[in-house]
């Protein structure tokens, strides 16, 4: 289905009497640069953002939708802000509701993601494949409450498998994990031999609490589901986008990292397949990204994937969308990358002050 790229509707124009005027647009390419949402909670961050969600698909873009306190999934109820007479049209395309860990919306198996995707080879993309596995390794590490940093010793032995299974064009599952940190497969790590670089009984231990992940009730419901491809997921089959919004105001904190850490680890592999674009192919919105990436000197796992595509993405036609109550919240070589700003209400003349202050060391 051809659909010619319009500028994106986002609102009206107010003057100081309160009368509404014109149209206010925003060339949809210009999101390749990147935009940042500012304001209180209340101010109408969200409600900004599903305007703007709506009209990608309206220009058919597809969208990813990675929702962290459940705000921005209204999205799926297909209600205009704007009131616009194009509601029709939007309702042909599809908002896939996910909900990780959980069969209250479209199960999503994250766990086929230690897997090496099919669509990276060593020989073209090895960079990306050790990208992902040190992603991957921390993103384990993360949800099991250890030592998450690349130089721990931890970190080191599960990368060490993790390539080692990818190489030999193993099938790798979380199971076979933990086996293999019993009995590693091979019998260096660099230049020591795996006793002296991690003796079997911490060995024992790391294998322990990865296993009492395996064996809660509920781990079942992350082995089924959707498989993260996005070549399946970001089109139906006449061609129309789709939003793809990931739920997680179910998950717990360290359940939210991980699943936030292996969704923005496929997509940043992904996109190195499609090729380069000057124009916007597909944009993700992360709502309140408060704590995935911090300032200095927090540094979660979603941290280094975030600022990786706020790098690079934008040469592959994808955009990136944040909101947050604060800018200080945000890490400001991030936000250094945001061409777009919208700012909301905001609550104390201080924030005001810093969002001014942040303006204009960012321009």
């Amino acid at each position: 289905m051809l659909i010619i790229m319009k500028d994106l509707h986002i609102g009206y124009i107010i003057n100081e009497d309160g009368i509404i005027g014109d149209k206010l647009s925003l060339d949809p390419n210009s999101l390749t640069t990147h935009a940042a949402i500012i304001g209180m909670t209340g101010s109408g961050k969200t409600g900004a953002a599903i305007v703007l969600l709506e009209e990608l698909l309206l220009n058919n873009i597809p969208v990813i939708v990675i929702d962290p306190k459940g705000d921005a999934s209204n999205i799926a109820l297909k209600s205009s802000p704007l009131g616009r007479k194009e509601e029709n049209i939007l309702s042909n395309h599809q908002v896939l509701l996910f909900t990780p860990g959980s069969r209250a919306g479209i199960p999503l198996s994250l766990i086929e993601t230690l897997s090496k995707p099919g669509y990276l080879c060593w020989e073209r993309h090895e960079e990306i494949l050790l990208e992902k596995i040190t992603n991957i390794s921390s993103a384990i590490l993360s949800l099991i409450g250890s030592n998450r940093k690349e130089l721990s010793k931890e970190h080191a032995l599960i990368s060490s498998i993790i390539e080692y299974a990818w190489r030999k064009k193993e099938h790798l599952s979380l199971e076979k994990l933990v086996n293999y940190l019993l009995k590693p497969p091979f019998t260096k790590i660099g230049v020591m031999d795996v006793e002296s670089f991690m003796p079997s009984s911490e060995r024992r231990k790391l294998a322990i609490k990865i296993n009492k992940v395996l064996s809660t009730p509920t781990f079942k419901l992350w082995l089924s589901g959707k498989e993260l491809n996005f070549n399946s997921l970001f089109w139906d089959e006449n061609g129309r986008a789709r939003a793809l919004v990931f739920y997680l105001a179910h998950l717990s904190e360290q359940q939210r990292m991980f699943t936030i850490t292996l969704i923005l680890q496929a997509l940043y592999g992904w996109m190195f397949t499609k090729g380069g674009s000057s124009k916007l192919r597909y944009l993700l919105y992360f709502d309140e990204i408060y704590g995935y990436l911090p300032p200095y000197p927090r540094n979660p796992p979603t941290k280094h994937l975030l600022m990786l595509l706020f790098k690079q993405a934008r040469a592959f036609g994808l955009g990136i969308v944040v909101s947050t109550q604060n800018p200080v919240d945000i890490d400001y070589k991030a936000l250094s990358n945001a061409g777009v700003w919208i700012i909301g209400r905001l609550q104390t003349e201080n924030d005001r002050k810093r969002v001014l202050e942040a303006l204009v060391s960012y321009s």
